[in-house]
C-alpha cells in the first residue's frame, strides 16, 4: 500500500426476493445495501439512523441513480430503514452493482483506494460552483480562478480540457487548487457508487 493510499469500508449490494425481506433488513443493518426485486416495482433498502439521516455512501447511492424520493419504512422487518423505488430504467445499473458484489461474503467490505493513482472523478465530471466557492477564491486572493479559461457554463462550472480532464488536474493526478477546491469536490466521497463507477470507466480495479 502506497503512502497516498487509504482504506474505505463500503456497503455490499445484494438482491433479495420480497419473501426474504427479514434477511434483507438484517443485511442492511449490518452495513449493506439491498435491492428488493418485488413485483411490479423493485426498490432499494438502505440504512438510516433514528433521526432519519442516511450514511454518506447510502445517500450517494441515491444521488448516483438520481433518485430524489425515498421514505422510511413504517412497519414490518424493515421498519426504520429507507425505501426508494428503482425504476425499470435504473435496473440495469443496480444489477451491475449486484453482479460486482456477488463474491463478497459479508454485508460490507474494505477496499484500498489511492486517489493520486486514479483521478477518475476529476475527468468527464460536472462540478457546479456555489457562491461559497467563489467567495473562498476571492478571500484567498485567487480571483484569477474566476477567469473564463478556468470556468464554463456562464462561470458556474469548472472547465474541462479537450482530454476530458479538469483544467486544474495536474501531474500525478494532483489537484492544482486543492486547498481552495469547490465544495462539490470536497463532498465527493471515496468508495461511493459514483467513485466506483468513475474508476470502472477508467479501467481501474478496486481491491
Amino acid at each position: 500500500m502506497s503512502e497516498s493510499s487509504f482504506q474505505v469500508r463500503r456497503p455490499v449490494v445484494r438482491a433479495f426476493h420480497p419473501r426474504f425481506l427479514s434477511n434483507a433488513a438484517k443485511h442492511v443493518r449490518a452495513g449493506g445495501h439491498a435491492v428488493i426485486r418485488a413485483t411490479p416495482s423493485w426498490y432499494l433498502l438502505l440504512p438510516c439512523d433514528d433521526d432519519g439521516d442516511m450514511p454518506e455512501l447510502a445517500a450517494w447511492a441515491l444521488l448516483d441513480l438520481q433518485i430524489e424520493k425515498s421514505a422510511r419504512v413504517k412497519d414490518g422487518p424493515a421498519k426504520g430503514l429507507v425505501k426508494a423505488r428503482v425504476t425499470r430504467v435504473l435496473r440495469g445499473i443496480v444489477e451491475g452493482w449486484i453482479e460486482r458484489d456477488a463474491t463478497q461474503p459479508e454485508s460490507s467490505t474494505v477496499i484500498t483506494l489511492d486517489c493520486l493513482a486514479c483521478g477518475a472523478c476529476c475527468r468527464e465530471n460536472d462540478v457546479v460552483l456555489e457562491k461559497e466557492d467563489l467567495a473562498r477564491w476571492r478571500e484567498a486572493g485567487r480571483e484569477d480562478l474566476l477567469d473564463a479559461k478556468y470556468l464554463r457554463a456562464r462561470k458556474r462550472k469548472l472547465k474541462l480540457l479537450p482530454s476530458g480532464a479538469c483544467v486544474h488536474l495536474g501531474a500525478g493526478n494532483a489537484c492544482g487548487i486543492y486547498e481552495v477546491r469547490p465544495d462539490n469536490c470536497r463532498a465527493f466521497p471515496a468508495g461511493s457508487e459514483c467513485c466506483l463507477f468513475a474508476r470502472d470507466e477508467a479501467g481501474l480495479t478496486t481491491a
